[in-house]
């Protein structure tokens, strides 16, 4: 015996979490096709573009980035150490934690970040061309990230 489905939607697409999730993985694998040539994925570009925006702010470590994304602290270790290997982040002693090490990008990493921006930047206009009022997305999302803590 079939069991029906325990949801108010007669179909997935009337989720708007379904929609967004979707949305979400269509623009992750653009963003990768659109990073391969760079030999960065999406995850390693949008960690480097953090740590770029944070260091106008002081000293980065993992920790900021981690409270700055959103991201899973074990994930964001795992990319940096990636990412150091790469030479494109390098890492010094952190001058009163011991536990911790100040981030910073190297010259071929800023490089490499900021040819991806500019290729990231393009796309992104042209996958959000369809919406009528990206401003308002925008501000929508912002206000959806900031009333669940994790901003």
């Amino acid at each position: 015996m079939a069991r029906r489905r325990r949801t108010t939607f007669k179909r997935a697409e009337d989720s708007v979490g379904f929609m967004l999730w979707r949305a979400s993985n269509l623009l992750q694998r653009l963003h990768g096709g659109c990073l391969r040539s760079l030999d960065v994925t999406p995850t390693q570009f949008s960690l480097m573009t953090c740590l770029m925006y944070l260091q106008d702010e002081g000293d980065v470590t993992a920790s900021r980035i981690v409270a700055h994304t959103g991201m899973d602290k074990m994930m964001v270790s795992d990319v940096l150490k990636t990412l150091t290997q790469k030479r494109l982040v390098a890492k010094e002693r952190h001058p009163r934690d011991a536990r911790a090490s100040i981030l910073r990008p190297t010259r071929r990493g800023k490089a490499i970040t900021n040819a991806a921006v500019r290729r990231i930047e393009a796309l992104d206009d042209e996958f959000f061309r369809p919406v009528r009022n990206v401003g308002a997305l925008h501000n929508a999302l912002i206000a959806l990230v900031a009333g669940t803590g994790d901003s």
